[in-house]
């Protein structure tokens, strides 16, 4: 089975506060890659989230 799963993360309720984005390729049903990172999101992290 191939497939890339990917995680969003929000700093708060709104869609557009991206604050992380994970990816992981899968070949071959075992993982081949993977990717993450941190974004500095525009609006303010809210406090549950945290």
């Amino acid at each position: 089975m191939n497939f890339v799963a990917m995680d969003f993360e929000t700093a708060n309720h709104q869609p557009y506060s991206a604050c992380s984005l994970a990816l992981v390729m899968v070949k071959n049903s075992q993982i081949v890659d993977e990717f993450y990172t941190l974004i500095q999101p525009e609006t303010p992290f809210f406090w549950r989230n945290v």
